[in-house]
């Protein structure tokens, strides 16, 4: 199986990137115009600082990847990291406007979860919390987190949305003149 920039087994960066129609920038991050596919290249973290890709994003089956530094800002495809060694979404794109597939990782919080435009899998991953879940998301999309069933999930939406509005709209009253 030909990988494209895989040269006698080893994967050259050079040769990857002149491969796809891309920009560098003077900061040395990297804006594909296309998608990047780097499924089973079995690579240990993500080869470049992306900045855009205008495409899909695809890590998947990457066992070794343990953090997304590198991975592009904003993606306006899909962003695919199912089956790696993915702990933490630190450095998950600011804006994905396809789907994040994120399923059987080693993910154990929602921190860093950002804006998701379509479906969000997070899947058989050992999230022990929905702590950090954004509050605008909208539960239609959300597919799966960790072990957590659809109804804990729309309720935790539900209690957050209501003590927010509880903070908005209940004035408390000034007691500071009882101490004066």
């Amino acid at each position: 199986n030909m990988l494209p920039g895989v040269v006698n087994g080893v994967f050259n960066k050079e040769d990857w990137l002149k491969r796809q129609k891309h920009v560098v920038h003077p900061d040395g991050s990297v804006d594909i115009h296309g998608s990047v596919d780097f499924r089973t290249y079995d690579l240990d973290e993500i080869p470049f600082n992306f900045d855009h890709v205008f495409g899909n994003f695809i890590m998947h089956s990457n066992p070794r990847l343990k953090s997304l530094k590198g991975a592009p800002k904003v993606v306006y495809g899909s962003f695919d990291i199912a089956d790696c060694g993915i702990e933490s979404l630190e450095h998950l794109p600011r804006l994905i406007n396809g789907n994040l597939n994120a399923v059987r990782n080693n993910i154990t919080s929602l921190r860093h979860l950002r804006k998701i435009r379509e479906y969000i899998f997070l899947g058989y991953n050992p999230i022990t919390s929905l702590e950090y879940l954004p509050d605008d998301i909208n539960p239609g999309f959300i597919i799966s987190i960790g072990s957590f069933s659809k109804e804990d999930i729309i309720k935790y939406l539900r209690d957050i949305t209501y003590i927010k509005t509880l903070k908005a709209d209940d004035e408390l009253p000034d007691i500071t003149s009882i101490f004066d």
